[in-house]
Formats: structure tokens, sequence, C-alpha cells
């Protein structure tokens, strides 16, 4: 890669010699966001505060938030609000899990956490490269292992009491310990090495050595909780404790631009405008926003068509026929970072049918999933050939060694070799065991089961009996946290290049995501490489390769890459998404009247 300095970045991309990933990877290399450099030069020259102090040689600092909020004003589209107040509601077909993010899990409590509380950093909504939130700025020193976060003075949480970099240390120290319920700990422990409060506004983060995305591995989207709510309760029963459950609304405090409203569990949550949030600029227009919890994706959809909610996601199969017959409707339809997979068991202290890798991949090899994007979802998501969707930086699928194109055949023969052998009656079966398990699924929709339906047919194809469960969303999180499953049908997304969070040995829940409980050193080894790997084209050689050590496994069985379609009510105004931060624009939505 050219080198550049900020300046020099802006003007080598508006003279096309830098392409715009190569342009995002410079200037997230250099500290800075990309939404900074879009402003020009005279952006980058403007300290983050008068009162900072001047920087030591060498080192960078960040953008600052008045600039990051000009740069994304820039960049997107916003009607001026006519109109104040009202009550917006999402449609969706599943529950959040817990009202505390550092225990959180799944994406629905992730989209309501992201409005209560704040983080120190979170992604750009410009290009996913880190810009502040509680930190107003932040410094880097020359060797990149120092970083110095410099918080908003006139942070509050909702009860009153000033943020301060104390209530930093306590979130991290929850993350951290060995009792804790965060998923996280196996990311931060891996690359910080040590962590302090310089004072009461100054947070100081010590890597082990110079890390690559040293944010996105530690306090990158890391919502911070209160410590005078929280440091009673142990770690250990964070998940439980009635600031998590919503049981008692006094103890569920955050610091964002809402706050808590209700929580009744499987029918809505409720979050209202923090008017005395302390980013002026981003108090929320309207008075309310409520995610009410539908039976499924399809009675979503009917209840947006209804006029009962005013926005939900649509399945990709049924885009076309809701736009052809709604036309209406503001439609947002984006590449996101997610894919849909089965996760098969292969913890071995089960005695799991799919501790064998031959297992593992004839369950891929007995799928045509082609099918499934052409004839299921029409075409609106993209098969998946290795662990990387299109939009990481890490995406290439001729670089992939092992493709698992439909091959029943090879599915077959790799289940004979396995001993598990089909004597002419169609089953399969391994020392007198029957080859008989468990699809769990949460919601499914219409596109959902004929999917689980092809899935059932196709295994059943090389004598493997699959039978589908279907339990609410919160319980799945629970028995994919717990492994008391077989295999389950879900969902990823937003995880980044860097997926050690999934596949790594010491990411078993509760402190990572790998749920299929498998460990493989090699994978462990390169992850390693990568994470402290600075040059970004090695770094990408190293994410490849790790991708291709767990894909030719067969570790989890990707089916396809997703698109994610919003649809909302043509009198919601404002409404942004994408892959950084799916819906992220809710201080600005407001309703046309009459609309």
């Amino acid at each position: 890669m050219p080198d550049f300095d900020a300046p020099d970045l802006v003007q080598a991309r508006h003279d096309g010699h830098l392409s715009r990933r190569s342009f995002v990877r410079c200037v997230t290399a250099m500290g800075i966001s990309g939404g900074a450099t879009i402003l020009g030069k005279s952006a980058l020259a403007q300290p983050a505060t008068p009162t900072r102090p001047a920087l030591s040689p060498g080192a960078t600092r960040s953008i600052n938030r008045e600039d990051y909020l000009a740069a994304v004003q820039r960049a997107f589209p916003f009607e001026p609000p006519r109109a104040r107040g009202g009550h917006v509601m999402q449609a969706v077909a599943a529950d959040i899990a817990t009202l505390n993010p550092v225990v959180a899990v799944d994406g629905f409590s992730a989209m309501v956490n992201s409005n209560l509380f704040s983080t120190i950093v979170k992604p750009s909504v410009i290009d996913g490269s880190w810009a502040p939130d509680l930190a107003d700025s932040w410094d880097i020193s020359s060797d990149g292992t120092v970083y110095t976060f410099h918080l908003n003075h006139d942070a509050r949480w909702h009860d009153g009491v000033p943020l301060t970099a104390h209530d930093c240390i306590f979130t991290l120290d929850a993350v951290l310990d060995e009792s804790g319920l965060s998923a996280a700990r196996s990311d931060v422990a891996e690359v910080v090495k040590s962590y302090q409060a310089i004072d009461d506004h100054t947070l100081e983060l010590v890597a082990q050595r110079p890390v690559a995305d040293l944010l996105g591995k530690s306090v990158g989207g890391l919502s911070i909780v209160p410590r005078h709510i929280w440091a009673s309760t142990p770690y250990a029963e964070w998940g439980a404790a009635s600031g998590a459950t919503g049981s008692d609304p006094a103890q569920v405090i955050g610091s964002g631009p809402f706050r808590f409203g209700e929580w009744v569990r499987g029918d809505h949550v409720s979050i209202l405008r923090n008017d005395d949030y302390w980013v002026a600029a981003l108090v929320p227009v309207i008075d309310r926003f409520t995610l009410q919890v539908l039976p499924d994706a399809h009675a979503a959809v009917q209840s947006l068509m209804v006029g009962e909610t005013d926005i939900c996601s649509v399945p990709v199969g049924q885009y076309a026929s809701l736009r052809a017959d709604r036309p209406e409707f503001t439609y947002v339809i984006y590449v996101n970072l997610g894919w849909a997979s089965f996760t098969m068991n292969g913890d071995s202290e089960r005695g799991s049918f799919f501790t064998d890798p031959r297992v593992r991949q004839a369950m891929l090899y007995a799928l045509d999933r082609n099918q499934i994007v052409q004839h299921i979802l029409n075409g609106m998501a993209v098969r998946a050939d290795g662990i990387y969707p299109p939009a990481s930086y890490a995406y290439a699928p001729v670089r992939v060694t092992t493709i698992y194109n439909h091959d029943p055949v090879r599915a077959r023969s790799l289940l004979d070799a396995a001993g598990w052998i089909d004597d002419g009656d169609g089953v399969r079966r391994k020392d007198g065991v029957i080859f008989r398990r468990e699809i769990l699924y949460g919601d499914a929709g219409p596109f959902g089961q004929q999917i689980l339906t092809y899935l059932q047919q196709a295994w059943g194809e090389i004598g493997v009996d699959v039978r589908t469960m279907s339990v609410p969303f919160p319980v799945r999180v629970e028995r994919e946290t717990t492994g008391e499953f077989e295999i389950v049908l879900h969902g990823w997304g937003g995880v980044g290049d860097d997926l050690g969070i999934l596949y790594r040995c010491d990411a078993f829940p509760p402190h990572g995501y790998n749920i299929a409980r498998i460990c493989n050193p090699e994978f462990d080894r390169l992850n390693d490489e990568s994470i402290f790997e600075l040059d970004p084209d090695k770094r990408r050689e190293l994410l490849i390769e790790q991708g291709n050590v767990v894909n030719d496994s067969a570790h989890s069985g990707l089916l396809h890459f997703t698109k994610t379609v919003l649809a909302a009510q043509p009198r919601v105004r404002n409404v942004h998404a994408n892959a950084y931060q799916g819906i992220w624009s809710h201080h600005w939505m407001w309703l046309a009247v009459g609309g």
C-alpha cells in the first residue's frame, strides 16, 4: 500500500488514485475515521477540543465528535423535522433477551441497548471505521500500543449521576472476570495488557503489542454500564438481575439518547426520548420507540401492511411481491455482514455425532445451496463459499480451498468412511445407533420453513433423519450458550473480519460464540498472527488462510450470505440503515402529520 499523510489521502481519493476500500483501510490504519476526511484538509487540522493536551511526537489523534457528526450530515439525506413527538413501532419476530448490554448476545437486545447505553467508540455509519461516542476523541501513541480516550465531560447517566472513566474500568473488569457472562472476554483478554483511569474523564488502554484493530477487539461497540447500579451484583448474576430483566425499571439506567420505558416479555419493549441527553444535537425527535413482538416474520409484515406498525424487516423472498403491492412504502436494502447457517454441536464431551469432520462435511455436500438462494430466496442472497461475506475485507471466493457443491454421492461416501452405514433401508446406523438428530430454530417464517423442509429432505436422501424443533428465541439462545442442542439453524451478523470470537478454542460460551465447541489449534495460531499483523495485505492473507482452516473442516454449515430488506410506512421519515449498524437513525426519525 502506498504511503500517504491525511491531506494526501483526501487528494488521492479525489483524483482516483485510491479505491474506496484502500482509502478506508489507510485512514483506519492511521487512527482516523474515513468520515473525517470527506470534510477535507481543514477538518483534519481542527483539534478535537481546544483543551486537549498536545500530542507527543509521532502520536496520532482521531476525528472529533463535531467533525464526525458534520460528516454524517453530509453523507446522508436528512429531512429537517416538520413535527416533533409521536411513537414509532418496529415489528420484530422475536423478543429481546436482556437489558444488560454486557451479557447480550442477540441482535434485538443490541438494537434496544444501543439506544439506552453509550459506548466509548462506535462504528461510523459512513464507512464502519471507529467514531466518537463517549470519547470526544482519542490519541494513539507512536508505537501503536497506548490509546488515550478523552471522555465527554457532560456525559450523564439517566438518573443524573456523572459518567466517568471509572464506569469504563468497571465495565472492562466485568467483561474480563472469569465468573462473568460476557462473550467479549476472549477478544479483550487476547489484546489488552492494562487499562486505567487517568482522571474522571481520561481512560488509558494499553495493548500487549500493536494490534491491527485494537478498538474492534476491545472497547469498540462495548456498552458502558453504571458502576453505582451494578457494583453490588456479582458478575455471575448479571443475567438474572432486575436491571437485566427490567423487573425494576429504576435499575435499568443507561446514558444513551433514549431511556427505558417498559418491557412486557413476549409482547413489546419501549424506550423513551431522553430530553437530558448530553449530546444536544442528538436528542431524539420522536417521543417513544417500541419493538413490537409478533409470532413470526410473516405476521410482522402483515402488521406493517395493515398499519399496526411502522417498520419491519422483510423476508427477502417476499420483497418483490410486497413492493409491487405497496410501492408507497420506504424500502432500504443493503448487503449486510451476516449469513444464515446451521451449526452442528461438535462437543466431544457430549458424545456428539458431529465430532468427526467427515460427518460435518457430508451434511454440507448433501445440500444444493444454489437452490436455496435462487428458488427459495428469489436470488436475494449470495451462496456462502468460505466464511467471509461479500462486504468483508477478507472476502475472496476464488481463494476458498473447499467449495461445498451439491454432491450427495460424496456425502454418502464420507458418512460410510465415518462408520455411518446404510444397510439398504435408507437409514444410517453406527454401532446400532440410528443417525437421527434434532435441529432447533426460532422464528423461521414461510421462507425459513421452506429452507427447513429442504434441509430435512436433502439430509434424508443421504440417510440422515433430522427432526425440527421450534423454540422461542430466548430459549434458542440459552440452549446455544449451554450446548444443549444437536443442530441449530440461525443467522449471524456484524461480527467483522476477525472471526476468532466464533472459532477460537478459548471462545466457547459464555466467553465467546464458538457454540459448535470445536477446537482447532491451527486456526488459533493463524488468528493470533493476524491480530498482531499491521500490514493490511499480509493480514488479509492470514485471514484467508484461517478461513480455509475452519471451512475445510466444516466447523459451521454456512448456507448463504444475506441481504437485509427494511420497509417503513411513508409517514416515518429519515429511516437509514446499513451493514455497519443496522437501523441507526433513531435520533433523526420523525413522523409526518397525516402521512
